[in-house]
């Protein structure tokens, strides 16, 4: 038993005259019976109340004549705990059986989430991993409708139940078993695997997994597989296959994940580029000028570019009215120590700090940052410290 109730009333009547001391032998032999589920063995009631002293010893001695009997098992036994103990056995079934239909609906749940990630991805969804359900079965019943039937819903069917089909069948468990030590549903395998999700080609897909599905039925294939996929209508309600086109969002997560920068159409940042009115070029405009910052081959952070992006001194290059590294790749790159020159300006602006001075060291120049900086937190401390003295004063 982990716990057990404590109805304070009977408690205070039946226990309220004992002692501090008292109290504390009680209740450790309380624990001790309900924790192993079993009376208190004779030659451990000491240990078990922690009682090292005599007069320790004569307290537990007391509890143990006022409130335990000794039985014949050399133990000592108390009725309330014997019946509470009872009960809880008789119970026991009904937990197993909860706990098995717990680790059911959990397996359910997971399957459920594997089977609308699959589809989702098969149609060039690619939703977080961490996607709330509620959400997720939204984004399933808009570009899932498994009531249709088209090539491309085929195939997302069948991406769907080949990822599932490698999964291990669940066992039923019935009152007879033991009970599981712990929950192996909460380790298996999930799907999707939860790091950045990559297009599924639909033609892949279809020609893999839906024998029906002539070439004809296909739309033409390009490098571009992904692209192919359609994700809404127009408002007219146009006939399928007419009118379809990417959401800015999905053209623009495309862009960037073929330069590496791991990025999904529902990341926030991203939402909010196209939000505020960035085209693709733009963006790709700027994950220049950070590439050229950080070097080639750098990781890219989609926080970082957010910044990039929204430098006012990068405005002009952003937009291609003047050559920069995004409209001009055979533009002069800089030096490493134009960059790194560069690099201490922006850090020194931070905190309104001058400039590098013509051949001033790196290591002098964020010395001489530090004890501006130092200067700015002491002179900030001193002000308060005059201020909480005038009001104290008043």
């Amino acid at each position: 038993m982990n716990y057990y109730e404590k109805n304070l009333g009977d408690y205070a009547k039946e226990a309220g005259h004992l002692s501090m001391a008292e109290h504390g032998a009680f209740n450790l032999l309380l624990d001790y019976y309900f924790a192993n589920e079993k009376p208190v063995p004779k030659d451990m009631a000491y240990k078990i109340a922690r009682a090292r002293a005599p007069e320790e010893r004569e307290i537990v001695d007391a509890v143990l004549a006022e409130f335990f009997e000794l039985q014949a098992d050399d133990c000592y036994h108390r009725q309330y705990c014997d019946d509470l103990l009872a009960e809880f056995m008789a119970d026991e079934p009904v937990r197993k059986v909860k706990k098995s239909n717990e680790a059911g609906r959990q397996q359910k749940y997971r399957e459920d989430r594997a089977r609308m990630f699959a589809a989702l991805n098969a149609v060039g969804q690619f939703p977080d991993w961490n996607i709330k359900q509620a959400e997720l079965r939204k984004l399933f019943a808009e570009h899932c409708d498994v009531t249709q039937s088209s090539p491309l819903r085929n195939a997302s069917r069948n991406a769907s139940r080949n990822a599932l089909q490698d999964e291990p069948e669940t066992r039923e468990v019935t009152l007879g078993d033991e009970p599981a030590t712990r929950d192996t549903t909460a380790t298996s395998t999930q799907y999707p695997i939860p790091n950045t999700q990559y297009p599924i080609s639909l033609f892949q897909s279809a020609r893999e997994n839906d024998e029906n599905v002539s070439r004809e039925d296909l739309p033409e294939e390009t490098d571009e597989g992904a692209e192919q996929t359609s994700r809404q209508s127009d408002g007219d309600g146009a006939e399928e296959g007419k009118g379809r086109t990417l959401t800015p969002e999905a053209a623009m997560s495309i862009e960037l994940r073929k330069r590496s920068v791991k990025v999904t159409s529902m990341h926030p940042l991203l939402c909010a580029w196209v939000k505020d009115g960035y085209t693709v070029d733009q963006v790709l405009r700027a994950l220049a000028i950070a590439q050229s910052t950080l070097g080639e081959g750098a990781e890219i952070a989609p926080r970082y570019l957010d910044k990039v992006l929204r430098d006012p001194r990068n405005a002009d290059q952003i937009n291609g009215v003047t050559p920069g590294p995004a409209s001009s790749p055979s533009a002069k790159q800089e030096s490493p120590a134009e960059r790194e020159r560069r690099q201490l300006r922006d850090e020194g602006a931070q905190y309104g700090f001058r400039a590098p001075r013509e051949g001033e060291k790196p290591d002098d120049y964020r010395a001489a940052l530090k004890a501006h900086n130092r200067a700015k937190e002491d002179a900030a401390f001193a002000q308060m410290e005059t201020f909480l003295a005038g009001r104290a004063a008043r």
